[in-house]
């Protein structure tokens, strides 16, 4: 089809936009513009050294007399938005019918299939004074692109910044929490040892309560404040003979030493003392000696410079009037608590023991604080 000749109204046109393209080794800049009546079409060299041009202009009717394919539009805005996304996906090519005349052949997908529709475009001559306004209107928008990128650059950068400073706060504070994390976990490891260490050695001792109970009521004393408690079994009834003698045989001499008794009624209770236990020493004064009850969880202080412990070969761990552990056989032979506040800083009558004076060891055990 040949190229319509000029319509009314095709001045003022608007909204130009450009693609490149080639044919052969030639480059060619398609200039696309509108009005509310038509579409113009503009393809010239870049290298423009001829004075002139091809050109088409076309109106719903006319495009309509190319192919019927465009009797969908309804406007020229539709139309022209429907031929720039078809340009600017580059589905369209170049080609040359004769001297006077160039193709545009637009490629348009239908369903399953494409069709090709050519739009023709006369030779003109070039309007000068019409290219340098194109021209300088594509460098004002190029500039204006331009500075807009610069823009982005500076606001990336500045942003980019800003997130290079926030990630150094956000490492330092994952650095700080990775470290506090580690410090609370090396301090759970320590409770854990310990809480294990007991655990494993002692039957009497039942659960991590009762191990922080005594690990608590321990840290009290002075020597333990700031130390990673572990304790190490001496003696252990079952294990090694309820005879006193056997008891002095394994832990005279040793120092922080605590003492835990169940009874056969199944009352748990014990002391601890900082001195130890010797066979002919007597009665001896340790103020940071205690007594307590694994059932009521509670512990009872010594009186200060009252006696705490007693050291007979022929007796086994005795606290002052609250625990005496008979001389031999004691789990068949009944050992006995006193009375109340005697020694100890108790409140009850035989208050470790129910309210009982006497009873039978089913368990004994001593250990060292190391």
């Amino acid at each position: 089809m040949d190229a319509p000749n000029a319509i009314t109204p095709f001045q003022n046109y608007y909204n130009d936009k450009s693609f490149n393209g080639k044919l052969n080794d030639t480059s060619y800049i398609l200039i696309i513009s509108s009005n509310t009546l038509s579409i113009k079409f503009t393809l010239s060299q870049v290298e423009n050294t001829q004075y002139f041009s091809f050109e088409g202009i076309y109106t719903l009717e006319t495009f309509k007399k190319i192919n019927k394919i465009f009797l969908v539009f309804d406007s020229i805005e539709s139309m022209r938005d429907s031929i720039e996304k078809i340009l600017t996906n580059n589905k369209y090519l170049i080609s040359q019918k004769n001297d006077n005349e160039m193709i545009i052949t637009l490629t348009i997908p239908m369903f399953d299939k494409n069709i090709y529709v050519d739009i023709p475009l006369k030779k003109t001559k070039l309007d000068q004074n019409y290219l340098i306004s194109r021209l300088c209107q594509q460098i004002e928008k190029m500039n204006k692109e331009i500075k807009e990128i610069k823009n982005e650059n500076i606001n990336m950068k500045n942003l980019f910044e800003k997130w290079k400073e926030q990630d150094k706060i956000e490492k330092e504070q994952i650095k700080l929490n990775l470290e506090q994390l580690q410090k609370k976990l090396n301090e759970l490891d320590k409770k854990n040892i310990q809480n294990n260490n007991l655990l494993k050695q002692s039957v009497i001792v039942k659960n991590e309560e009762e191990f922080q109970f005594l690990i608590n009521r321990l840290k009290q004393y002075h020597e333990f404040k700031d130390k990673n408690i572990e304790f190490n079994l001496l003696y252990k009834g079952t294990r090694d003979g309820d005879e006193s003698t056997k008891f002095h045989q394994l832990c005279d001499g040793r120092k922080n030493v605590i003492v835990f008794v169940e009874t056969t009624k199944n009352r748990r209770f014990g002391g601890f003392t900082s001195l130890g236990y010797d066979s002919n020493s007597g009665n001896k004064i340790d103020n940071s000696a205690f007594i307590f009850s694994l059932d009521k969880l509670k512990y009872y202080n010594v009186k200060k410079n009252e006696t705490a412990t007693y050291s007979y070969e022929i007796y086994g761990p005795l606290f002052a009037g609250s625990i005496r552990v008979v001389e031999n056989k004691c789990f068949s032979t009944k050992s006995y608590s006193n009375c109340k506040g005697t020694y100890y800083q108790t409140t009850e009558d035989y208050e470790l023991n129910g309210g009982e004076c006497e009873y039978l060891i089913k368990e004994i055990e001593v250990l060292q604080i190391i």
